[in-house]
């Protein structure tokens, strides 16, 4: 039992950061230019020193990396606990949710969305955010979007709609929303993202993305036939995920000058890609729509 809870963890170490690599050039440069470097010093090894020698020095080279390699791994995640393995995801929020929602948003959040706006979209669109918890039930962090109509939407992008007004009065409610040609992610926010730079905190980040993503493909009934899908990234780390989730530069700018991402309606299958990309985290996931509550919520 305890090998296969090392297993589960040590399969997404490995997964994350082989994905990390892949998805940058500068990595895949250093791990190339390594591995040839590598290669020559083992046959310079083996002209001058002979065939055992270089088995020997292999050996032993291999068994370093392998000490590196666990140790960083037991070093980041070797002292999880099962009950630290498995996350609920659940939509819409609760009551405490939205206290803890607005709380961020007031600290993090602009001008522009205040936490009023927030908590009037998700009361009339409570499917727009989905909240994410650990196996101990504590809340990691939650991620939403706001659902609006193509022509508010060109709107917004020619300066004809404030970013204020946008946010307040042009969101579609929830029957409308389902079906909206236009959804703006406004939010991946894990509560902890500034003390916890660990493996775990990124996972928990990438797995929210994921929440997201199963949240957009479960409640819209548009998206394999066309729905334009945009967000805009504050910091270039920002603008960096989101382009490792697929979104490209739309040509479009919001009324503050922001530059505009998306994912256009007939590349729609990149909200599925992320899906595929991050099973790994979203199988240790359990994804609920509570309707139920949705319901309470909109009386």
């Amino acid at each position: 039992m305890m090998f296969r809870k090392w297993m589960i963890k040590f399969r997404a170490y490995v997964k994350y950061h082989t994905r990390s690599i892949i998805a940058s050039p500068p990595r895949i440069f250093a791990v190339v230019v390594g591995g040839i470097g590598t290669f020559s010093a083992l046959q310079d090894a083996k002209d001058k020193f002979g065939l055992l020698s270089v088995s020997i020095l292999v050996f032993l080279t291999l068994a370093a990396f392998a000490v590196l390699v666990v140790n960083a791994f037991n070093h980041s995640v070797g002292s999880l606990r099962e009950d630290e393995l498995r996350y609920e995801a659940y939509s819409p929020p609760t009551d405490q949710d939205n206290r803890m929602i607005e709380m961020a948003v007031s600290y993090f959040g602009t001008a522009a969305i205040n936490s009023d706006d927030g908590n009037a979209a998700i009361q009339n669109d409570p499917f727009s955010t989905v909240i994410l918890r650990d196996g101990k039930g504590r809340s990691i962090g939650f991620a939403d979007y706001y659902c609006f109509s193509k022509e508010s939407f060109d709107g917004y992008c020619n300066g004809r709609i404030n970013m204020k007004d946008m946010f307040a009065d042009h969101y579609l409610h929830h029957d409308e929303a389902r079906s909206a040609s236009v959804l703006y992610i406004t939010t991946i926010f894990r509560y902890d993202f500034i003390s916890n730079q660990s493996f775990q905190g990124r996972c928990e980040t990438a797995l929210l993305a994921w929440c997201l993503a199963k949240l957009i493909t479960t409640v819209q009934t548009n998206v394999k036939t066309g729905v334009s899908i945009y967000s805009y990234g504050e910091t270039d780390e920002g603008r960096k995920a989101l382009s490792h989730f697929g979104f490209v530069d739309s040509g479009r700018k919001d009324p503050e000058g922001n530059t505009l991402f998306w994912i256009p309606p007939e590349e729609a299958h990149r909200i599925y890609d992320i899906l595929r990309r991050y099973k790994f985290l979203g199988d240790q996931c359990d994804f609920t729509l509570r309707r139920q509550l949705a319901m309470t919520n909109e009386t």
